[in-house]
């Protein structure tokens, strides 16, 4: 996903300006602050160049400005790295208001950035998708992603709390970095296992109804068989009855006619 790219790329980004300052002999605060804005300069570089509004990368841009904001009026680099994520605790919180309300974020976000691309999918292999277990899947995709963003932040916050700032920078650029690849691989995933769940059940009930075709097309046929034989029976035994064959005959392609329709 070129987006996911882009915010890691200015996740690395950000990490070695953060050492190339400390190595030039600037100060935690300063380091962070260089590499907040380098960070946000890369994301800002890659929404222009695209020339579309990039919601994620938006929410991204977001964070850096208010991690400089926070930086520039606190003058503590433990307070600066926390007020990095702040927007991950109001990310957590809609994700947390979603489920309370039946609206799984990564349902709403998934049909916001790909517009029916579940149904586009499903119909390229000529299948219906079951949209109720599709919110279901949803919900336990929310959940999990709900679970990975709260680990993430009683992490950072353990490291913010408990290391040097060099070190904890680090640690909090590679906490960020699992955590969104964790993110991803949930929700992707979990709608591609979703959408092949869901072929297979399509394809026993195609089969279901062509069993039935032929269990209808066989029974069909035997009564032919049955009536043949009668017709001949008639026509040995008693061949004056021939009133009575060509009766049962036309009761017989009568009787054929309703069960081909």
């Amino acid at each position: 996903m070129p987006t996911c790219a882009v915010a890691w790329s200015a996740q690395g980004l950000g990490l070695a300006v953060y050492y190339g300052v400390r190595l030039l002999g600037g100060t935690p605060l300063e380091a962070l602050l260089f590499s907040t804005t380098a960070s946000a300069m890369r994301l800002a570089y890659s929404a222009l160049s695209s020339r579309k509004f990039d919601p994620i990368a938006a929410f991204l841009m977001s964070a850096d400005g208010i991690t400089l904001i926070v930086g520039l009026v606190s003058r503590s680099p433990q307070v600066t790295m926390l007020g990095q994520h702040i927007p991950g605790v109001v990310f957590l919180m809609f994700v947390i208001v979603g489920l309370a309300r039946h609206r799984p974020i990564t349902e709403s976000l998934l049909t916001w950035l790909r517009p029916n691309w579940v149904q586009r999918h499903a119909a390229n292999d000529g299948d219906a998708p079951d949209l109720r277990a599709y919110h279901r899947t949803h919900i336990r995709l929310s959940i999990a992603v709900a679970t990975a963003c709260l680990v993430h932040l009683a992490a950072a916050a353990i490291a913010i709390f408990t290391l040097p700032v060099d070190i904890a920078r680090g640690t909090l650029g590679l906490l960020a970095l699992i955590t969104d690849a964790l993110i991803a691989i949930i929700v992707i995933g979990g709608v591609g296992r979703f959408l092949r769940r869901d072929k297979p059940a399509a394809s026993a009930q195609l089969r279901t109804c062509q069993n039935d075709a032929s269990a209808r097309t066989t029974e069909r046929d035997e009564g032919r068989r049955k009536l043949r034989s009668l017709v001949r029976n008639q026509r040995g035994s008693d061949p004056g009855h021939q009133n009575t064959v060509d009766e049962l005959q036309s009761q017989g392609s009568a009787a054929n006619r309703r069960s081909s329709g």
